[in-house]
């Protein structure tokens, strides 16, 4: 499942809304808000390497949340660990790279 953290960044997880843990949302669901670099192009995304509200961060940011959503092997839970996350960024480049770089060619 996904959800939004307090901070407005896309997580995937049992989510919290409204103070109530596991809240009901749709199985695989992945909630983004207009705060953060999904559609804010202010923000960044893998660590600070993708300009947000772009195809590009918006598919890594999609790649990264799905991996959580399936419990890819090695792909730790990064709520609260900023390098936690950017080890988990550094798996979807190693992974992805082709893709990544197909998107920049193709805007």
């Amino acid at each position: 499942m996904g959800y939004v953290d307090a901070s407005g960044q896309p997580v995937a997880g049992a989510p919290i809304i409204n103070g109530v843990t596991g809240a009901a949302v749709p199985a695989l669901a992945i909630v983004v808000n207009d705060g953060g670099a999904f559609f804010n192009g202010s923000g960044t995304t893998d660590n600070g390497k993708i300009s947000g509200n772009s195809l590009k961060a918006q598919v890594f940011i999609l790649i990264h949340e799905l991996a959580h959503a399936n419990s890819v092997p090695k792909f730790a839970s990064d709520a609260n660990s900023l390098a936690a996350g950017a080890a988990n960024n550094q798996m979807i480049e190693d992974h992805c790279s082709k893709a990544l770089k197909w998107l920049d060619k193709n805007k």
